[in-house]
């Protein structure tokens, strides 16, 4: 299977969150805001990523099996879902890590 450009950013987005969030958590500032995530982290570093990597490759590749079907509208999802990932990281981090600086 042959990936677009959109969904390999959208992933590597998602994995450079994961590796961001475990240096950032283990400096011992920082937290999860996702509560999901958060209960996955209380079990162990190795059950967060694998977590994570599921909730964020897993939806990747299910866009691309539907991308095969309706190529212009899933690709167009696949942008947007790029544009609010940054947007809410943003966000998120600035919110729930930064507020009390």
């Amino acid at each position: 299977m042959r990936f677009v450009w959109e969904s390999v950013v959208l992933a590597a987005l998602g994995i450079a969150d994961l590796v961001a969030t475990l240096a950032l958590i283990q400096t011992g500032r920082f937290g999860e805001a996702n509560p999901i995530l958060a209960y996955y982290l209380g079990i162990g570093l190795l059950a967060f990523a694998g977590v994570k990597l599921l909730l964020t490759l897993g939806p990747v590749y299910c866009l691309e099996v539907l991308r095969r079907h309706r190529p212009v509208p899933v690709r167009r999802m696949i942008r947007v879902a790029v544009g609010l990932y940054v947007a809410l990281y943003l966000v998120g981090v600035g919110t729930v890590n930064f507020a009390s600086f």
